[in-house]
């Protein structure tokens, strides 16, 4: 293989990434130095062997009988045409590149004169286009006006491709899916004050039941439902405290079976029941009274699950306050969370 094959191989693996561009020139240089030094070795060679047919070699442009000067080397860069350094590639299987057997006699050094200085080597890209056959003419047209035009085509092209569809057919908006009513979440809690404070959180059984939310006996029966998840909120605000609960059962059975024992609970407290205007039909309303402290609840069921909202007053007993601190209360989480 020739140094032109042999240069021309590190230009394809450049061109398809196999090497890198710091290797690519290290390898490439060292070609070039070794095809120019060994010029003058093989020419030495060539006199002392007896005449015979010679190889192909570049050694053969020294052939004279003027001796040339072994300092200066020739410019063999330029034995490569630049048809060898285009970018195109045939579809069809690779033509086997032809090397001359004699190179021309433009290429050989004058007599009594060095060989002309060695052309800047080509890196890069620069290896692979065409070299230009005449002087380089400057163009006319400014490069702020080319990148203009350039964005107007990019911009013209986006807007096509956005709204193309916005004339020819109607676009049919596809509605969001509307969640069910039995998705419950901590958002859909109220707070039925005008404090920003409260206290909230998705809880268990037993983790409801150790942070003292619930009672021992409010824990027998909701264990005995197929309760999954219990959503609390709670808020203080003077001497009224707010508890909303939403219990998420697996079947609305376990939701009845929540409303029974809450009532039940309520019976055994001496809570009492309790009315009110405008009180939504699936809702049921119980109250106890004491001296120092009163409280008013009320249950009720909805798809896979109950809720139940306590308002506990302390101090003197303010019934009033309790009714219409229950009233919003209610109004505002039954419009959140529907009765069934």
């Amino acid at each position: 293989m020739g140094w032109q094959d042999e240069l021309q191989s590190l230009d394809e693996q450049l061109s398809a990434g196999q090497i890198r561009a710091e290797e690519y020139r290290k390898r490439r240089d060292e070609l070039l130095a070794a095809a120019s030094s060994g010029a003058v070795s093989l020419r030495r060679v060539q006199r002392q062997k007896s005449p015979s047919v010679a190889k192909p070699s570049i050694a053969n442009a020294f052939n004279g009988d003027t001796k040339p000067d072994t300092s200066k080397t020739a410019d063999v860069t330029q034995q490569v045409p630049p048809v060898a350094w285009t970018t195109a590639r045939p579809a069809g299987p690779a033509q086997q590149q032809q090397h001359p057997q004699q190179p021309p006699a433009a290429m050989q050094p004058p007599q009594g004169q060095g060989p002309p200085p060695m052309s800047a080597p080509m890196i890069g890209s620069e290896v692979f286009g065409t070299p230009p056959t005449g002087p380089t003419k400057k163009s006319r047209v400014p490069k702020f006006v080319i990148a203009v035009v350039v964005l107007a085509l990019v911009a013209a092209g986006t807007w096509w491709f956005a709204f193309r569809g916005t004339n020819d057919s109607p676009q049919i908006a596809v509605p969001p899916p509307a969640a069910t009513s039995s998705e419950l979440s901590i958002d859909k809690i109220p707070n039925p004050t005008d404090s920003p404070l409260s206290t909230s959180g998705v809880l268990t059984v037993d983790q409801a039941q150790t942070n003292n939310i619930i009672r021992p006996d409010e824990a027998a029966y909701l264990s005995a439902t197929d309760l999954q998840k219990i959503y609390f909120r709670n808020i203080v605000i003077g001497n009224l405290s707010y508890q909303l609960f939403a219990f998420q059962t697996q079947t609305d059975t376990g939701g009845a079976r929540i409303v029974s024992g809450a009532l039940e609970r309520g019976k055994r407290a001496s809570m009492v029941p309790a009315s009110m205007e405008g009180l939504p039909p699936k809702v049921t309303l119980t109250k106890i009274l004491n001296d120092g402290a009163a409280i008013y609840e009320a249950v009720y069921p909805i798809e896979r699950g109950a809720v139940r909202l306590v308002v506990l007053q302390v101090g003197p007993n303010n019934e009033r306050q309790l009714v219409s601190s229950m009233k919003r209360m209610v109004d505002m989480t039954t419009m959140s969370i529907k009765p069934k």
